[in-house]
């Protein structure tokens, strides 16, 4: 009797483009050297520190691998750089937020950003968000992958596309259970589809 397994565990593709009127150091008044840490769990990943900036433009993928993507949340601290990486400020979402939407996509918007020590409004952050249900082989093939790159807005798109035959549609079902039986010429073509993709995302320069 075959075991069927539930799928625990999805791809996070969290496209950081942006933050906006950082503030500035309340010891020096300096600009901070900003750089984001994207954090879901023990999994962390981080994207260059710009130099004295209030405005730094990061143009940064991280993916994420998510073993419980309903009850898991994202964080992403701004930190300085010049300052023992003080974190200036910081934005939080649950996942399932990403997973309720009909194309388990959210496209870039601007979201405030949080203060440990004190409000202020005009800080924000442009996030782009999008997740892919995966099954265990797939996931496995995605944690052996390179890391990840500051893609252009062509190479976006492509990598888009060449995800877009793997993202669960019927969610409910599949996240729940796979398939006991599955025809190995179309699990080898999924397989080959996903790395094609990341391969996209691996051979991109930064811009």
């Amino acid at each position: 009797m075959l075991k069927r397994e539930p799928l625990s565990k999805a791809l996070l593709l969290c496209f950081i483009d942006q933050c906006t009127n950082l503030p500035r150091s309340k010891k020096t008044r300096r600009e901070p050297n900003p750089f984001c840490r994207i954090k879901v769990e023990a999994t962390e990943d981080r994207t260059q520190a710009f130099d004295s900036q209030t405005n730094p433009k990061f143009e940064h993928v991280s993916q994420i691998l998510c073993a419980n993507p309903l009850h898991e949340k994202l964080k992403i601290d701004v930190c300085d750089a010049k300052n023992n990486n003080e974190i200036i400020a910081y934005f939080e979402m649950p996942i399932k937020q990403v997973f309720d939407t009909e194309t388990m996509t959210i496209e870039t918007q601007a979201y405030t950003l949080k203060c440990l020590s004190e409000p202020f409004d005009r800080a924000q952050i442009f996030v782009r968000l999008s997740l892919l249900i995966l099954s265990p082989e797939r996931s496995s093939e995605i944690h052996q992958s390179s890391p990840s790159k500051s893609p252009s807005s062509n190479s976006m798109q492509s990598f888009d596309m060449a995800l877009e035959s793997n993202v669960t549609t019927g969610r409910e079902q599949n996240y729940k259970k796979e398939s006991p039986v599955r025809e190995p010429l179309e699990e080898n073509n999924s397989q080959k589809t996903l790395t094609a993709a990341l391969q996209v995302l691996s051979n991109v320069h930064i811009t």
